[in-house]
């Protein structure tokens, strides 16, 4: 079986062949600057007909949201996030109504569900937890029905499952654990019978591993409660050996091996085994005093101590689990430094001051490579009324990029829509998928075409030996796109239009590709030592029975296709009962490393390129089953940290009559198909939107509008 841990050394690997995205001219010896096509200005919003979809370009998303437990305010604060720096929201502080008459020790602690839905607050000595649904432009806060709700005693601490769908709050007198389930629809709660399940006294804040199997809660006794979840029922069955040594907060790592606990004091570092037990890392040590936080990375720690150091401590982690200092560590904070959260993309920190000196939040920069604090301009950002817990929403209007950070395809690392490297760009000149009119046009307006009186648009480049070509532009510099646009790196074998035969080769960047492409290509390593993890989109419910854009063979045997059914949060009846999504498109990855198994139900993957590229082999005689890929009919949340899928070089082989490995390079191409029924014909749409005068794709298929999709990104931001 193929284990997380190895999954995640494999991910972190380096694999070289980034392309410049400097301008080159067919001909030149010399580097030109390549001219960005100018973006029509964005006078009009036009909605998208039969989609629900908040149009990102004009009407800013924030990136994401935060909110702050004020203890001193009875209170809750909400931010809006843009490029990592928190806003005050319209209308906040919120006014927690159970905490009204306890102010000063209410409310405590924050949580928000998978979906960025809901919003859960524990309330101290009132005895109660209260839920809020989350606008997701504004993020205001409204009461759920039947908030708030009774736990009882000293509630210290809330947490919602990985998943979703389950509430668990602690009580710190008792160490009574309560357990709540969640309707999807509007998050309300309601208590299961089995509930509350015990810890100790002095319990305090409970945390769960990634894959939400494990649930930990810490005391202030020097006590780790460790408990496995049923995902289904919400139920908690002790670990052997449970409680253990520990502290009252810990931080599990997204591989799922790995637990560090502490606070007040020295933090201990424990293996997670896969039966159910801990086992304590020796040589670990670190400080800790209220904030501990993993990154989705897996590779930094940060721990925070409050006074007299008022400091974060950052910590890189090997793929023992073991931790080195970073340099440069420990960063200032403020006065009372205490609780943390990693905003979703784990770009930036925040921490919350809580002495009353202070009462703001400190924001970071997360240094990518190295893992290292900045401050932000601007930090600290302001509070004011005693704040505590703090905690982090992703959004769901929209796409989230699906690979997280890549050093060699990814310009800085952290890959979002114009950082990444495009090789092959979406078509608004195809009348259907896969069509061959000899005129390509990207979302920029960039036009590619043979011209037989231009010397620029003589040849065209072929996309390695298929049927399919790139063209160049009229001015014969290279393409631009999204200022990353590589047209799959190196050279390309070029013909003279109107031919098939190879006279000699040219860089692919100067092509526009490719023709009739209804998605985008990006290219990521899949080799014998790398796979790429790739992650949801959106949230929703997973299928590999979708065809994608281009017909019945753009299939799970042919293509590895796994496709998103976008929903927000897990659908009433369960994944197998619905019958569209709720944004009227659907999400698809192609050419997958990880696919469905030879018994149509088990997830396997390849952990490496059977043959080299141009081979013909069907099947993978190393595969290996993938734990951390969903089975049909699975719910996943953008938010989680396990991946879905790794990239792959899998695609139907014309000579085999099936699909077969090497028949591309490897790349993920992640398509968006119009789905307005799931038994509707897939109409693919452009989620870069467009960007220059009449769109030709809305002339070609019945005014379709296609919208920037990205969500957290500016589309006239590169």
């Amino acid at each position: 079986m193929l284990r997380p841990s190895w999954l995640l050394l494999i991910f972190l690997m380096g694999f070289s062949g980034k392309v410049s995205a400097q301008g080159t001219q067919r001909g030149t010896v010399g580097v030109r600057s390549a001219q960005r096509p100018a973006a029509a200005s964005p006078s009009k919003v036009v909605s998208l007909s039969g989609l629900d979809i908040r149009p990102h370009a004009f009407t800013p998303v924030p990136d994401s949201l935060a909110y702050v437990a004020n203890t001193s305010g009875g209170s809750i604060s909400a931010y809006t996030i843009y490029g990592g720096t928190p806003h005050v929201a319209a209308g906040s502080p919120f006014v927690d109504p159970a905490c009204v008459g306890q102010e000063g020790t209410c409310p405590v602690w924050v949580a928000g569900d998978p979906s960025g839905s809901f919003l859960y607050v524990a309330e101290s000595a009132s005895g109660m937890i209260s839920g809020f649904s989350i606008d997701s432009l504004s993020g205001a806060l409204t009461a759920v029905p039947g908030s708030p709700y009774f736990v009882g005693g000293v509630v210290q601490s809330v947490a919602v499952h990985p998943a979703g769908g389950l509430v668990y709050a602690v009580s710190s007198d008792s160490g009574d654990i309560s357990v709540f389930t969640v309707n999807p629809q509007d998050g309300s709660l309601t208590q299961i019978p089995q509930s509350p399940f015990s810890s100790a006294p002095g319990a305090g804040i409970v945390s769960f591993d990634p894959t939400g199997r494990c649930l930990f809660v810490g005391t202030d006794t020097g006590l780790l409660f460790a408990f496995r979840v049923n995902a289904m029922t919400g139920v908690l069955k002790p670990f052997r050996g449970s409680p253990y040594p520990g502290g009252n907060r810990a931080a599990v790592h997204p591989s799922g091996l790995f637990l560090y606990t502490g606070g007040p004091s020295q933090g201990i570092a424990y293996s997670i085994s896969l039966s159910g037990s801990l086992t304590p890392i020796s040589g670990v040590q670190f400080s800790v005093g209220s904030g501990l936080v993993v990154d989705g990375t897996g590779r930094f720690l940060y721990a925070t101590v409050g006074s007299p150091a008022n400091a974060v401590y950052g910590y890189s982690i090997n793929t023992s689990g073991a931790l080195s200092a970073m340099p440069n560590s420990p960063f200032a904070a403020g006065p009372g430094a205490g609780w943390t959260a990693l905003d979703p993309t784990g770009q930036y920190l925040y921490v919350v001051n809580t002495d009353a000196s202070a009462a703001n939040i400190s924001g970071y920069a997360v240094d990518p490579v190295a893992g290292g604090l900045t401050q932000m301009s601007g930090s600290p950002f302001p509070n004011g009324f005693g704040p505590q817990g703090i905690t982090t929403v992703t959004q769901n209007e929209g796409l989230t990029f699906p690979v997280k950070y890549d050093p060699t395809f990814c310009k800085g690392g952290m890959c979002t829509p114009t950082t990444v490297n495009v090789s092959a760009v979406f078509d608004h000149q195809q009348k259907y998928p896969y069509e061959q009119d000899g005129v390509i046009e990207a979302y920029t307006g960039e036009i590619g075409m043979c011209n037989s009186g231009n010397p620029n648009q003589q040849y065209r480049g072929r996309v390695g030996s298929t049927k399919y070509w790139g063209y160049g532009q009229a001015s014969g510099l290279q393409c631009f796109v999204n200022s990353n646009y590589t047209g799959g790196g190196g050279q390309s074998n070029e013909a003279k239009c109107g031919t098939n035969t190879t006279v000699g080769k040219a860089a692919s960047n100067l092509f526009l590709f490719y023709d009739g492409h209804p998605g985008y290509d990006y290219p990521f390593a899949f080799n014998s030592t790398t796979l790429t993890s790739v992650f949801p989109a959106i949230s929703g419910c997973i299928t590999y029975k979708l065809d994608a854009g281009g017909g019945a063979t753009v299939n799970q045997a042919n293509y590895h296709v796994l496709t998103i059914i976008p929903f927000s949060a897990p659908p009433t009846n369960g994944c197998s009962n619905i019958t569209g999504s709720q944004t009227g498109y659907v999400v698809s990855y192609l050419h997958l490393a990880s696919y469905v198994g030879a018994d149509g139900t088990t997830m396997m993957v390849c952990p490496a390129p059977p043959n080299s590229r141009g081979g013909t082999t069907t099947t993978c005689p190393n595969e290996q089953k993938c734990d951390s890929c969903p089975l049909e009919g699975t719910w996943v949340s953008v938010s989680t940290q396990q991946p879905i899928a790794y990239v792959g070089n899998f695609a139907y082989d014309s000579k085999a009559k099936t699909g077969a490995w090497g028949v591309v390079g490897p790349h993920l191409h992640l398509e968006v198909d119009q789905m307005l029924s799931l038994t509707a014909k897939p109409l693919p749409i452009d989620p870069y939107g467009w960007q220059s005068g009449s769109d030709p794709y809305s002339a070609l298929h019945n005014n379709v509008v296609n919208k920037w999709l990205w969500r957290g990104y500016n589309s006239d931001t590169f």
